[in-house]
């Protein structure tokens, strides 16, 4: 994963102290971010996985939506 300013943007905008979901496509890149944000101290990560994962496991996913 290479998001210019991710570390960055993410300390800006996520509480340490609060849990955290991550996910994408198909949960690499999730599990990567994950690394980062611990890197970062943060300690309450949840990887979600993928889309793919989840619209497998019947649950609702709507891709492009915000």
């Amino acid at each position: 994963m290479s998001v210019p300013g991710f570390e960055r943007r993410a300390l800006a905008v996520l509480d340490p102290g609060r849990p955290v979901v991550v996910y994408c496509r198909s949960g690499q890149r999730a599990e990567r971010a994950a690394q980062i944000l611990a890197g970062l101290g943060f300690t309450d990560l949840h990887n979600a996985g993928g889309f793919e994962a989840l619209a497998a496991a019947g649950l609702l996913v709507r891709p492009g939506a915000r």
